[in-house]
């Protein structure tokens, strides 16, 4: 009987919540935006504003969490979202 290896899949949901280091902040103000994941979550996190593609920044594996520093340069409201990528063990819902 030939042994098989399995590997456990994880679903966690694309879009996860971030927090800001700063809010409200001034405009040109140094932000923090932070997703938090989990330990040993490996892969991506894309940042958006609105429809607006802020940048794709690996997790940090050893305390699953993104982050992103950013200075917004337009007074106003920021939607922000963050979508998680996936990796080969963590599959997004």
């Amino acid at each position: 009987h030939a042994a098989s290896n399995a590997a456990l899949l994880q679903h966690i949901k694309p879009l996860v919540d971030v927090t800001s280091s700063v809010n409200p902040c001034l405009v040109g103000e140094s932000v923090t935006l932070r997703v938090t994941l989990g330990k040993g979550v490996k892969g991506s996190v894309t940042f958006f504003d609105r429809t607006i593609l802020l940048k794709n920044v690996p997790v940090d594996v050893v305390n699953g969490s993104a982050s992103l520093d950013i200075a917004f340069g337009v007074d106003g409201a920021h939607e922000i979202f963050a979508l998680y990528n996936g990796d080969i063990v963590n599959i997004p819902e």
